[in-house]
């Protein structure tokens, strides 16, 4: 994920003050958890996505406005 390893990149030179191995620390750890929560997002919208009624076709749900007046 070249997004994360760019992120991880600017986060450090934001943390230059530090020594290398307090910023690789600190930027290991930020990375896990962005990644995490982007997980746990894609994970939670596929359970929405599972939860939810299922759609009707648009035809088919035109279909059935258009007789609605025969029932």
């Amino acid at each position: 994920m070249g997004y994360l390893n760019d992120f991880g990149e600017r986060l450090a030179e934001k943390l230059s003050a530090l020594s290398e191995e307090a910023r690789d620390e600190i930027v290991a750890f930020v990375k896990a958890e962005v990644l995490a929560s982007y997980k746990n997002g894609l994970r939670d919208a596929e359970q929405k996505r599972k939860d939810a009624p299922p759609r009707r076709r648009r035809a088919q749900a035109a279909s059935l406005s258009a007789h609605a007046h025969c029932y």
